[in-house]
């Protein structure tokens, strides 16, 4: 009985001793970081970051909140120099935009014009018409938010009203793509209104509109546009 009651006795602590051990190496070491956001959007941040911070994790939940362009993040020290990183890599001036419009006349055109080689094949996809040919084009600047007003005037003396909203600007490893509303007017009417994503470097065609006011009555009218991302000044 003595041997048992001795054995006993030493057996606790050791056990105490070890679970102690076990419990201090489960807490993570946590710090608090603030991140002061120049160029991207709360809610976009949020999201980027999100996967980077562990709130369910055993022993210590990390924790962030995104408010007026700050992001404060309570993390380990490695996960935060990670979240610090792309932050880095993502929060960046959007890149301007360069949208260069053709307002092309479809019609019995026997000639191929040059101006429009590039998108001819194109539109002989899409539409049935025999022949096409610049009737006017407009090269304009903006950036993401922007409303752009540009006259186009044809080679026949007839002004168009062109207006482009540039809504959204997105980048990625192919180059990016543009979000576009875009209102063309003449005579006083919208002849075309129609809202679409198009990848830069690539000409869309936007819609036709066939006019029954003013000198161009009974022509149809083409509008295409191809946008380029520019460096930010």
């Amino acid at each position: 009985m003595i041997k048992r009651l001795l054995l006993r006795v030493v057996a606790i602590p050791v056990l105490f001793a070890i679970a102690s051990i076990t419990g201090c190496a489960s807490e993570p070491d946590l710090e608090t970081r603030t991140f002061e956001l120049m160029y991207m959007d709360d809610d976009v941040a949020a999201e980027l970051i999100g996967p980077y911070v562990y709130f369910d994790r055993a022993g210590g939940n990390g924790a962030m909140t995104v408010t007026e362009g700050k992001l404060t993040v309570r993390e380990t020290a490695d996960n935060l120099e990670r979240i610090a990183g792309v932050l880095a890599e993502f929060d960046k001036p959007k890149p301007g935009v360069q949208l260069r419009f053709q307002l092309i006349e479809a019609n019995g055109f026997a000639s191929v014009d040059p101006a429009i080689s590039e998108v001819e094949s194109a539109l002989r996809d899409v539409f049935r018409f025999e022949g096409y040919r610049l009737l006017g084009e407009a090269l304009v600047n903006g950036m993401e938010g922007s409303w752009l007003h540009q006259e186009i005037p044809s080679d026949e003396g007839q002004v168009f009203h062109l207006r482009s909203g540039i809504a959204d600007v997105r980048t990625d490893s192919e180059g990016g793509s543009v979000e576009l509303q875009v209102e063309l007017e003449a005579w006083g009417d919208a002849v075309l209104a129609t809202s679409l994503r198009v990848r830069a470097g690539q000409t869309a065609v936007l819609g036709s509109a066939a006019l029954r006011t003013g000198e161009t009555q009974g022509r149809t009218l083409i509008l295409a546009v191809r946008p380029e991302l520019t460096e930010t000044p």
